[in-house]
């Protein structure tokens, strides 16, 4: 009897396990076959360059992900999300990979197809490795297309150029993108607007800075000052320095023009003007025409 039961036992721990082992047979070979059936045309909008400073505009890596199903009509109603990465040499992590909330595919269509759409992102950027980058890196925008169980239905590589914090790039889709280089908190621009205020004192008898409250006279008489400490800093013409890409201009910083080069290019010493204006509660103006750039007020 104790034998017939252990025997009796035995058999049905083969059976459970036969059932598993079927399931999950079954399991795998339907969700191959769904996987099969399961085609998207995928569209996917990005952009083309990637900089520790542009990131700070607002300018978006990724502009728009669009989603169309092609597949089989048992296709509709799937759950998928895109998942967007960033890889280059030698930068581990560019950016948080993103993830978007999962949306149902619609009903395959041939004609007006319904499209799942995606043009709202958030990414966290690697400022530190971005931030201390000296040359310019190749790398690759990777968008997934993933289902529910994660896996992979489409993929779309484009290529990207991760550039230094010094490269700007006149692209007038983002002209705003230069203020990103005028950087008000630098000590050496702090140092310029303190020995303004020493000039303004000798010179008219005050070295208060208000800005733009002050009126305009005070506003001109603060930017004449500033001016001119620059100005006594000997600061010689050069060429721009040398970038990776012909339209790229790499901009120096208050650091390479007051202590290391001694010299700058015209745009060089217009985003230090401007920074020290700012500095000073004055808003700047950086124009840029016909090969020439200066700053205004």
């Amino acid at each position: 009897k104790t034998d017939l039961c252990i025997h009796q036992h035995y058999i049905t721990l083969i059976f459970h396990s036969t059932i598993i082992s079927i399931s999950k047979f079954v399991k795998r070979t339907l969700g191959l076959a769904f996987m099969e059936s399961t085609k998207i045309k995928l569209e996917v909008t990005t952009a083309k360059t990637l900089s520790y400073t542009y990131f700070k505009t607002g300018r978006s890596l990724v502009n728009e992900i669009k989603i169309q199903n092609i597949g089989d009509e048992e296709t509709t109603g799937m759950l998928v999300r895109p998942r967007v990465r960033v890889v280059a040499p030698g930068i581990e992590k560019v950016i948080q990979p993103w993830e978007g909330p999962p949306r149902e595919l619609p009903r395959p269509r041939t004609q007006d197809p319904i499209e799942i759409m995606y043009n709202r992102f958030h990414f966290g950027l690697n400022t530190k490795d971005l931030g201390e980058l000296v040359n310019n890196v190749m790398g690759q925008v990777i968008v997934d297309i993933l289902n529910d169980d994660d896996e992979i239905i489409d993929s779309v590589t484009k290529e990207l150029r991760i550039l230094s914090p010094k490269d700007w790039i006149n692209d007038v889709q983002y002209a705003d993108s230069l203020a990103a280089f005028v950087n008000p908190g630098d000590k050496h621009v702090q140092s310029i607007v303190s020995e303004a205020r020493e000039w303004l004192q000798n010179h008219y008898g005050s070295g208060a800075i208000v800005g733009d409250d002050g009126g305009p006279e005070h506003v001109y008489h603060v930017a004449e000052a500033i001016y001119e400490v620059i100005r006594s800093k000997e600061i010689h013409y050069t060429y721009p320095e040398e970038s990776d890409w012909a339209y790229v201009q790499r901009i120096r910083t208050p650091q390479d023009i007051l202590v290391e080069d001694k010299a700058g290019t015209c745009l060089d010493t217009s985003v230090l003007f401007a920074a020290c204006l700012l500095e000073a509660h004055i808003n700047p103006l950086l124009c840029v025409v016909g090969g020439h750039a200066f700053t205004g007020f």
